[in-house]
């Protein structure tokens, strides 16, 4: 549609884009969600610090891996704690005495050697973070 060139575009993203990346998330990774919750911005740093603003700043930020620099950098500038845990296993008891609210990973590349998450692993975080309430953030 030619008149869609002329306007901004959505301030979440391009809905047809949204639309397409609800089909390939429910296709290929069993994740059921609408394109209202999905955001797509120019950049992961800009899109942290929109995602910081809506959340509160006394909350822990944990990182599963060492290699993401610039996201500690824009969590810990804003004033969030940042912690490092990098001995991820199916048992998370440690992090009862963290208690994250945000959990930043990259399951499919945890390591620069290319090591990925087992899934025993990626279950434990996502019901963790079911039970508390807390928010994961995928790379």
């Amino acid at each position: 549609n030619k008149e869609r060139l002329l306007h901004y575009g959505d301030t979440k993203g391009e809905y047809d884009l949204r639309l397409a990346i609800t089909h390939y998330v429910s296709e290929h990774r069993g994740v059921i969600c609408e394109p209202e919750q999905i955001v797509v911005g120019a950049g992961v740093q800009s899109l942290l610090n929109i995602l910081c603003s809506l959340i509160k700043t006394s909350s822990p930020v944990v990182f599963t891996g060492v290699d993401f620099v610039k996201g500690r950098v824009v969590f810990r500038d804003r004033g969030f704690k940042t912690i490092f845990y990098g001995n991820l296993t199916n048992d998370l008891s440690d992090f009862e005495k963290i208690s994250p609210k945000i959990i930043y990973t990259s399951p499919s590349h945890t390591t620069p050697w290319g090591d990925v998450m087992p899934i025993k692993t990626r279950l434990s975080l996502l019901s963790y973070a079911k039970s508390h309430g807390c928010l994961i953030i995928e790379d």
